[in-house]
């Protein structure tokens, strides 16, 4: 059985969604880049304000909070739309994300302070980057 999810207006979230199996599913700056506009195009639209977020090769992580109570909608919206880019670009017709999207209500400003920085840090520590404003 699901568990519940509990979202509702103004709340703070940290979202996280991993490619199937870990695959690589950002394999070059165009695909992280298409993300980031669908990101910033659904956030707009779905009344999403997003503070921070974290493309990796295999995962992303995104710092939010709802103006309105559309998270799932936000969330359908950017993994289908990814979704049929990465298939269109690889020719794949199979999943491309990894069961449903993980999902921490932050109930507090220190969680919110320790959200952001861990979503900021988290290419870092992936060994990704060496400065985290990349």
């Amino acid at each position: 059985m699901r568990r519940v999810r509990i979202t509702y207006k103004r709340a703070y979230h940290h979202v996280m969604n991993r490619g199937l199996n870990g695959k690589r599913i950002f394999f070059d700056g165009q695909a992280k880049n298409h993300i980031i506009q669908l990101m910033r195009n659904l956030t707009n639209k779905n009344k999403i304000m997003m503070f921070m977020y974290c493309i990796i090769y295999n995962h992303y992580h995104i710092v939010l909070q709802l103006i309105e109570n559309n998270l799932s909608r936000f969330i359908k919206e950017l993994n289908g739309e990814y979704g049929s880019y990465y298939s269109k670009r690889n020719g794949g017709k199979s999943y491309v994300f990894q069961n449903r999207f993980k999902l921490t209500l932050i109930e507090s400003d220190e969680y919110l302070r320790m959200a952001i920085i861990y979503t900021l840090l988290n290419s870092v520590k992936a060994g990704l980057e060496i400065n985290p404003m990349n």
